[in-house]
């Protein structure tokens, strides 16, 4: 963390407000959180959430340099930390006691009663094992569990490059990612591989796991939803491979782009605000009442997204003052799906202060024709 540009950001941050008699204190402590976890690569809204419950040290320069000082000096607080997506099992004496190819006696272990509660709180599973595949399915079936996994990697090659696949193919980055394995030289397989992937002993994965149903304890899925989009992104991956190249896919899909006010979905655009960053082409990021505030005062859109694979939900926020994009942002979800290309061509192509690092060069991209784009904004 660079505490003199952090401060820099800061004191250019209240100087706007002022100018513009429109200073809102937790403007400010959003701006800045966002620095602090870009630089620090920790959990955003943990450390927003942090930092509103000291709000009062944010009102004025000398504070902020003091509460900087402290983060230098004790390090960031406990509860605020690497914010974990995914967690990537091994089996063989780490899920399960035994080793399946000797002995189909195999007995769960206790970390397998934290695969349910997790996936409720939105953090996923995957399976990196040495194993055979069609004996794996079959006992995590009879153990309730094969459902609750998504791109599983069951074969005899090496794990490093596998579970960097993984990674890859569910769009995510390796530093949001846990990966737990019993073997140590394993573990640092992976980590070659995959540079800033947690890794986790089985010894203390307990803890770890533990720590994780705390940090995402007011996340509530029951139903699941996201496990479900993650199952169709599985779904459309193994579709992809029936097709000679990327564009022949897309083009089969039978994108769908609807336009709908944001009004009722102010939750999932607060989530997809502060959350995005592959695709999030400003990285603006608020609380609930500045974005309300935004959102009231611009022209704004929600941007929901389907095909032939399922829905995606509300995958997207485009937020116009004028002709200046203040937000313009898509969920990871559907990333190359070239739809923040084409939108950006519907929208004429606004002004956009870009802020790296994106996934995608949005002002040469051309759009794609084959995507539809369709209005419900009544």
């Amino acid at each position: 963390m660079d505490k003199a540009f952090l401060m820099e950001e800061y004191e250019q941050t209240m100087f706007v407000e002022e100018q513009l008699a429109t200073r809102v204190d937790s403007l400010s402590i959003a701006d800045v959180c966002c620095e602090i976890a870009e630089e620090s690569d920790v959990n955003f809204e943990a450390l927003l959430e942090f930092a509103m419950a000291h709000e009062e040290i944010f009102l004025d320069t000398s504070s902020f340099e003091t509460f900087l000082n402290e983060i230098d000096k004790n390090g960031l607080p406990t509860d605020v930390s690497i914010a974990t997506k995914l967690i990537i099992w091994d089996l063989d004496d780490t899920l399960w006691r035994g080793t399946l190819s000797e002995d189909d006696e195999v007995f769960l272990l206790s970390l397998a009663e934290y695969i349910r509660p997790l996936c409720e709180a939105g953090v996923m599973h995957s399976i990196c094992s040495k194993n055979d595949e069609e004996n794996t399915r079959r006992k995590l079936q009879e153990f309730g569990l094969w459902d609750y996994f998504v791109f599983p990697s069951i074969n005899w090659e090496s794990k490093g490059a596998r579970c960097a696949e993984i990674i890859s193919d569910m769009q995510l980055r390796d530093v949001n990612v846990l990966f737990i394995d019993d073997n140590k030289l394993n573990l640092h397989e992976v980590r070659h591989f995959c540079p800033e992937i947690q890794i986790c002993e089985v010894e203390s994965a307990e803890d770890k796991l533990s720590a994780l149903m705390s940090e995402n304890a007011n996340s509530k899925d029951k139903s699941l939803k996201r496990l479900n989009q993650y199952k169709l992104l599985e779904r459309k991956h193994i579709a992809k491979t029936n097709f000679s190249d990327n564009s022949s896919f897309l083009k089969d899909s039978q994108i769908q782009v609807t336009l709908v006010p944001v009004d009722s979905h102010l939750s999932r655009l607060q989530e997809l605000v502060n959350r995005t960053n592959q695709l999030n082409f400003t990285k603006l990021r608020q609380s609930n009442s500045e974005l309300k505030t935004l959102l009231s005062q611009c022209r704004s859109i929600a941007i929901k997204v389907s095909d032939k694979y399922g829905d995606y939900g509300v995958a997207g926020l485009v937020c116009l003052q004028g002709s200046q994009a203040v937000h313009f942002l898509f969920s990871c979800r559907v990333l190359g799906m070239k739809i923040e290309c084409s939108l950006y061509d519907y929208f004429n192509r606004p002004a956009i202060d870009l802020v790296d690092p994106v996934a995608v060069d949005l002002l040469n991209e051309q759009a794609q024709s084959w995507i539809s784009i369709s209005e419900n904004l009544e």
